[in-house]
């Protein structure tokens, strides 16, 4: 669903199962999968690409050549950023992406830097700003953003692993696909119907209090230059 007042470039490729709400801005050679829904008054820059079945809230911008993987949430007014160093005058500037990881989760208002990268799976708390990567899984928040504990997985080893939702005791959509295909299973096997094994671990090391360094990532290995806090050693 295209609104009418929304503005899509004729060299976009937006599939017809996208949703892109009025007043949002798909540029020039930017790429949607199937599925994607882009806000209101949001902001998809030149040669971005947005993975299937990710949601981009309203008064989000993301600036060129961003990469945002699969079942991807970005929140209202987040920025993806694409300059380290700005300036006017400027001769020679090459535009750094930022690189999101399926299934990852970047709450509302929050600033992530020009090349950084965000792992699968991991998290960006609300009107964070993150300067350096994220591990796969890891839960950052603050200004600048900090270690503040690790995903959960659901059915690891499994043909089902996942990663878990953020809210405790929230039903995990992808549990219930699995038991209703375990179930049809099952069924059509002649077996007992029943549900499969879910199990539930944390996606790596505990989390401590201590301050990390040297590792230019934001996690339980260390802050990189520039400070930050990271996991206490011991955690794995």
């Amino acid at each position: 669903m295209l609104s009418d007042l929304a503005l899509v470039h004729t060299d976009a490729v937006v599939p017809e199962s996208c949703s892109v709400w009025h007043f949002a801005q798909v540029r020039e050679y930017a790429v949607l999968g199937e599925g994607v829904s882009v806000g209101s008054h949001a902001e998809v820059g030149p040669h971005c690409r947005v993975g299937a079945h990710s949601r981009i809230g309203a008064a989000a911008q993301i600036h060129e050549p961003a990469a945002i993987g699969e079942y991807v949430f970005i929140g209202p007014a987040a920025l993806l950023s694409n300059d380290r160093f700005p300036m006017v005058p400027r001769s020679g500037w090459v535009p750094e992406a930022v690189v999101i990881g399926d299934h990852a989760v970047i709450g509302m208002g929050a600033r992530i830097l020009g090349g950084v990268r965000i792992g699968a799976g991991a998290v960006v708390g609300m009107g964070a700003v993150v300067l350096r990567d994220v591990e796969e899984g890891a839960v950052v928040v603050g200004n600048p953003a900090r270690f503040l504990r690790w995903r959960e997985k659901h059915g690891v080893g499994t043909a089902f692993e996942h990663w878990a939702p953020l809210c405790e005791g929230e039903d995990c959509p992808w549990c219930l696909m699995e038991r209703d295909e375990e179930r049809e299973r099952r069924e059509d096997s002649g077996e007992d119907s029943g549900t499969g094994r879910v199990v539930v671990v944390r996606a790596g090391a505990a989390v401590g209090g201590g301050s990390g360094a040297g590792s230019g990532r934001v996690g339980p290995h260390g802050a990189g230059e520039g400070g930050g806090y990271g996991a206490a050693a011991g955690g794995v």
